[in-house]
């Protein structure tokens, strides 16, 4: 080949190599911005991510926000996370969360600001009204109206303690409805009191419950002391009645476990105990829970009723564990009460928008600062 060619060769390679360098020059520039604003990006979802991480794995299952001072830092998806409580109070806190992308010598950081409010009613001492669907912009209508569908039906979320003798109400007391205290004497507390507190429904999860029973009932069924082996009778484990309950136990009778009735649930034990395991209810009722001349009874865990519950005329009575009333909640012509908070229950209930864990809770108040 002469040197002419070659010479001319090499120049229609320059010129391609040229060629090539500008097209390809802007894909590499736009690629880089690319990478710039994804690192960005990434930083954004880390600082988000970590106000879930901070509630699914800080705040859940604390009933008290209000001495939450935990600092948390995790490595995560190839960055990290920082999440620093503010401003906490029992059932709100303020979260500040640095997500951080280093890329060799850059570092790409995002600060936001969440306040997350707590709306589980397990939260409270008693919460009245955990059903009532009416609100302001979609009104409940009148159950005695034809055209009222079951599920817009009318709840008032009343709490009454009327002609109470020697009562103490430790911690929150929520309600859709009034809270009222006549004649009672001796009656102390609540801690705090929140009406028209309006949370979204919470309802049971039946399936839930029946899936984990250890003893299945398909018909209404009696606790008593003949089936028990009673006067001081000792039950163990979760029971699931498809019917209502009554609890007529005598003695020194124990339950440990958890009793759900899709109907109503009736105690007319004397000195009963009943112990949940750590994050379970005592007992559950689609209808209502009842303690009428129930004498010298302790619960430990909570207690649920889709509709209300009734303490009229007990004696001696002691619940540590949220009260939950679907509708009312009433003690009347009661000795001797005492309602202390309890542990959180995190299974087993469909809360207003569905069954998930951040159903349970209200993120507000987004800020964003520059980093």
């Amino acid at each position: 080949m002469s040197n002419k060619r070659k010479g001319f060769i090499a120049i229609i390679l320059f010129f391609l190599i040229i060629a090539i360098a500008l097209a390809v020059m802007p894909i590499i520039m736009q690629t880089t911005s690319y990478f710039a604003i994804s690192e960005t990006e990434r930083a954004f979802f880390l600082a988000e991510s970590g106000i879930f991480y901070y509630a699914r794995h800080v705040l859940d299952g604390d009933g008290d926000w209000s001495d939450n001072n935990i600092q948390v830092t995790v490595n995560f998806a190839g960055g990290t996370f920082t999440i620093t409580p503010q401003d906490q109070s029992i059932h709100t806190i303020t979260l500040k969360s640095v997500g951080s992308v280093i890329v060799g010598a850059a570092t790409f950081t995002r600060t936001i600001y969440y306040t997350i409010q707590r709306y589980d009613p397990f939260a409270f001492t008693i919460y009245g009204g955990s059903h009532c669907k009416g609100t302001t912009e979609q009104p409940c209508c009148d159950v005695d109206d034809s055209s009222c569908e079951a599920q817009d039906e009318c709840c008032e979320g009343n709490i009454s303690f009327e002609h109470i003798t020697l009562g103490d109400i430790n911690g929150t007391v929520g309600l859709v409805g009034d809270f009222t205290t006549t004649h009672s004497q001796n009656l102390e507390g609540p801690d705090e009191l929140i009406e028209g507190a309006s949370l979204p429904p919470v309802t049971v999860d039946w399936p839930y419950w029946e899936g984990i029973a250890d003893q299945i009932i398909n018909v209404g069924h009696t606790f008593d002391n003949a089936t028990y082996g009673g006067p001081n009778a000792t039950i163990n484990g979760v029971y699931y009645v498809e019917g209502d309950v009554v609890i007529d136990l005598g003695g020194n009778s124990t339950i440990n476990g958890t009793i759900i009735a899709e109907g109503d649930i009736t105690i007319a034990s004397t000195n009963l105990a009943a112990n949940a395991d750590p994050g379970m209810p005592s007992f559950i009722a689609g209808g209502d829970f009842n303690m009428g001349n129930g004498t010298n009874v302790v619960a430990n865990g909570a207690i649920f009723a889709g509709e209300d519950i009734n303490l009229d005329h007990a004696t001696n009575l002691e619940v540590t564990g949220a009260l939950i009333a679907g509708n009312d909640f009433n003690a009347e012509h009661t000795t001797r009460i005492t309602l202390n908070p309890g542990d959180l229950v995190s299974d087993g209930f469909i809360y207003g928008g569905g069954g998930g864990f951040f159903d349970r809770f209200i993120l507000s108040n987004f800020k964003e600062i520059d980093s």
